[in-house]
């Protein structure tokens, strides 16, 4: 009887130990939740006008802050005024349900977009190890203390007012050159690597990014204007650069995209003109984009589609 009772009471102690553990890491897991939960909330502002000192912290803290040469200059700069001079890049935008609805302030559309600074050097050394956009974004160390949200059309106008007062002095604002339409499977990435590896200096590409096909997705027409007007402005801040040394600018866009090529053309972003290929085959399909890429691009590939952008 005795020894069973002894049983008994380690099996109780042991119990007890087990719960006051369990209870202990659960304390632990909830004080690392809320902790990071606030950090989440002290990076990431969600003020229309961008102004926010934990940005500027953020960056202070980050990489490109420690660097002397820019330190200063980005503590000083609120989210907007970084967005005009290109050190923020966008990565993603978000519309409301209606998002063409008519506007208070005038403007054609309520998209909210996010904008991080992007470490373009990482996809230029060695595209095929940052085939998407989505992994440029795990792989610039940035990305995350620099996240922040502003009112897509402000930021539009900021640049537009920055790019018309500077003429091009410190960035740039690019036409696209070419977008690449695909099925899945089909080697869309190799031409994207391709175009990225054959001028690195000089090319942008984004890769199956997010923006453009949200917009293009967002199509209304019976507000045809205002939709157009937003994959616009969206293609022209993505291509906006402080790297004076690019020139050339480029999509890949989503599989899915296909369905919304039409959307491209109506807003003259995209054109066929008699020096590119539309040749939508299952198994057989010409690139061209232009004549001093015709020898990388002009050969056979299951489906890829490439357009030229307007001169």
């Amino acid at each position: 009887m005795t020894t069973i009772r002894r049983k008994k009471r380690s099996k109780y102690s042991q119990n007890r130990s087990c719960m006051i553990l369990a209870f202990i890491l659960s304390l632990c897991l909830a004080l690392c939740t809320i902790i990071y939960i606030k950090s989440q909330k002290d990076i990431i502002s969600n003020d229309d006008d961008g102004s926010t000192s934990m940005l500027q912290k953020s960056f202070a803290r980050s990489r490109l802050g420690r660097n002397s040469s820019s330190k200063t200059k980005l503590e000083k700069e609120n989210a907007t005024d970084l967005v005009a001079k290109g050190y923020l890049h966008l990565i993603d935008i978000s519309t409301s349900q209606d998002p063409f609805q008519s506007q208070g302030d005038g403007s054609p559309y309520s998209v909210k977009a996010t904008f991080c600074h992007l470490d373009w050097s990482k996809h230029k050394a060695d595209p095929a190890s940052v085939p998407m956009f989505k992994d440029l974004q795990k792989i610039s160390k940035d990305c995350p203390g620099t996240r922040v949200h502003i009112d897509l059309s402000a930021a539009v106008s900021a640049a537009r007012n920055y790019d018309e007062e500077n003429r091009g002095v410190s960035v740039k604002a690019m036409d696209p050159r070419g977008f690449v339409f695909h099925e899945s499977r089909c080697g869309s990435t190799l031409v994207a690597n391709s175009l990225a590896f054959v001028d690195a200096e000089k090319n942008r590409v984004y890769s199956e990014s997010g923006p453009p096909i949200t917009a293009a997705k967002a199509f209304d027409s019976k507000f045809e204007k205002e939709s157009i007007q937003l994959l616009k402005d969206v293609i022209y801040l993505m291509g906006r650069s402080n790297d004076l040394q690019e020139e050339n600018l480029f999509f890949k866009i989503q599989s899915i995209g296909s369905k919304s090529i039409w959307t491209f053309r109506k807003g003259e972003i995209i054109h066929m003109g008699s020096d590119s290929h539309f040749i939508n085959s299952a198994h057989h399909c010409h690139m061209e984009m232009r004549h001093w890429y015709t020898s990388i691009l002009h050969f056979a590939l299951p489906s890829p589609l490439a357009y030229l952008a307007p001169n």
